[in-house]
């Protein structure tokens, strides 16, 4: 799987996730996705189906947090969705004034990146992941990454630890 950064906002937050996920690909070479609403979705069954089937095309997640964010139901939900998969986290704070804003518990594990090194250190972190295309992979190598990465420790607590360490 190569990296891929699916940017979780809030819908009043999209043009911050957009730029940030310009920024992303133009100054790191690095895939991001940024989900927009799309008036063809009819149902919570589908922006829920569409969330998880994204999160899985996804190695990483970053999470803008603003002042709108506080009364999002969908960024939990992404957030757990992807600590689950055992995705790299980072949580960007991002208000659209300069006072700091509440942040709520269930952020406490993960990483808080407050400026933009802290950003570049999320970002170099990404890079680490191991990446690999499944269609140049013999089944027998296919086997032996899958029982690897069973074996293995949780990424998505290694990622959070070792990015804490460096903020």
């Amino acid at each position: 799987m190569k990296q891929k950064i699916f940017i979780s906002h809030k819908k009043e937050d999209t043009k911050k996730a957009e730029e940030l996920a310009i920024y992303i690909k133009e100054e790191h070479n690095l895939e991001a996705y940024v989900d927009t609403l799309d008036d063809n979705i009819n149902s919570t069954n589908d922006i829920t189906d569409r969330i998880v089937n994204k999160l899985r095309d996804s190695s990483h997640m970053l999470v803008i947090f603003s002042e709108h964010t506080q009364e999002s139901m969908w960024v939990p939900f992404e957030l757990g969705v992807s600590y689950e998969r055992e995705q790299g986290i980072g949580v960007c704070i991002w208000p659209d004034a300069d006072d700091s804003i509440s942040l709520p518990e269930y952020l406490d594990s993960f990483p808080k990146l407050k400026e933009n090194e802290d950003l570049i250190k999320y970002l170099d972190e990404v890079k680490k992941y191991p990446s690999y295309d499944l269609e140049e992979i013999s089944l027998e190598e296919s086997k032996l990454t899958v029982e690897n990465s069973l074996r293995s420790s949780n990424y998505a607590r290694e990622f959070i630890d070792n990015l804490k360490k460096k903020l």
